[in-house]
């Protein structure tokens, strides 16, 4: 089970990276995909 939630707490990171790369790269497209396609709840 710690596996699981490793993993999902790992796949919750990396969206919010590429979310606030987006931001910062300011690209509505990006930014656009990853809020709206990410696993985040």
């Amino acid at each position: 089970m710690a596996m699981v939630r490793t993993d999902l707490a790992r796949t919750h990171l990396l969206e919010l990276v590429r979310i606030r790369t987006s931001q910062i790269n300011d690209c509505a497209f990006c930014l656009r995909m990853h809020t709206r396609d990410g696993p985040l709840p």
